[in-house]
């Protein structure tokens, strides 16, 4: 169940639009929009077949000091790779070596090397909210992903900034409560339906 939620939120940030900036970080000036820059967000997939999954991120250009400054977005500065992913690796790789933290990853059909793994992991990325979930930990940075995914039910990209700073996370008790209760009962209501319909592998079928 986790794991699919995880790729589900993922995949759903494929081509997601960031914008908005109200003044530049560095000087507090004015700044105007600059250009788009398209970042790798994650990569997912098996060995079979893979897919990388990008999303745009506006830039501005602060009219004080001349700096060039990014919209808020779900990176940490100075990396390739979403911060939830990488809030993942840092809780986890406290608990389990860096290659079991990859073979956990890739159960969630998230791709990312060993060698990845120790890099993000033994940066300084400063404290990180996490819980105990299923003998590993699970970052409150990728709950509160995959609770925005799973409540707007949309198809197709996200325009504007999923909250993904522990600052703006939504309550634990709430997110968990909404995902998998919200899960469980699309489970139970599709199951319904088939038996309803009489589905496709009744006897005396093909």
């Amino acid at each position: 169940m986790l794991s699919d939620l995880v790729y589900g939120a993922v995949v759903s940030l494929d081509g997601a639009m960031y914008a908005g900036l109200d003044a530049c970080p560095h000087c507090g000036g004015a700044v105007k929009a600059h250009d788009i820059r398209k970042k790798r967000f994650a990569t997912v997939g098996d060995d079979r077949q893979q897919r990388t999954i990008c999303i745009f991120v506006q830039r501005y250009y602060c009219t004080a000091c001349g700096r060039l400054c990014y919209a808020e977005s779900p990176f940490y500065p100075d990396t390739r790779l979403g911060a939830p992913i990488i809030d993942f690796c840092v809780v986890n790789a406290r608990l389990f070596p860096y290659h079991h933290v990859s073979k956990l990853l890739e159960r969630m059909h998230i791709l990312l090397d060993r060698g990845s793994v120790r890099n993000y992991a033994t940066r300084n990325f400063g404290d990180v909210p996490f819980l105990d979930m299923y003998g590993m930990r699970i970052p409150l940075s990728l709950l509160s992903l995959i609770e925005s995914a799973f409540s707007t039910g949309k198809e197709g990209p996200v325009i504007g900034a999923i909250p993904f700073g522990s600052g703006r996370l939504p309550p634990a008790d709430r997110a968990l409560l909404s995902l998998f209760g919200g899960l469980a009962e699309g489970k139970k209501r599709n199951k319904q339906e088939k038996k309803e319909k009489g589905g496709p592998c009744e006897k005396g079928q093909q």
